[in-house]
């Protein structure tokens, strides 16, 4: 990836989920907003296939920017949640972007 097309992450601790309550957020700018709203479209269908006990994800999408926000009962399963869904993100970006 480029410079510009980094993926951002931002970890936090959170109350608002007592179960989870550490937070992690993966942020990737795409070209445009089409493009955008098709990464995130793809990824939206897994957020319920993925989520488990210990972890769950959201996605959402602003403009050109689609965000990935994990939250996990412990750092091992926050960690795990990360690598999958920054997976999904390369995939789906270059998938996109082919």
């Amino acid at each position: 990836m480029s410079k510009s097309s980094e993926a951002v992450v931002a970890d936090s601790e959170t109350q608002q989920r007592p179960h989870h309550v550490h937070e992690a957020t993966v942020s990737l700018p795409c070209a445009d907003t089409a493009r955008a709203a098709h990464v995130a479209a793809a990824l939206g269908v897994e957020t319920g296939a993925v989520d488990d006990d210990r972890s769950r994800a959201s996605v959402s999408r602003d403009g050109r920017r689609v965000t990935v926000t994990v939250t996990a009962s412990d750092h091992t399963a926050l960690r795990a949640g990360l690598n999958t869904w920054q997976r999904h993100l390369a995939v789906a970006r270059r998938v996109v972007d082919a």
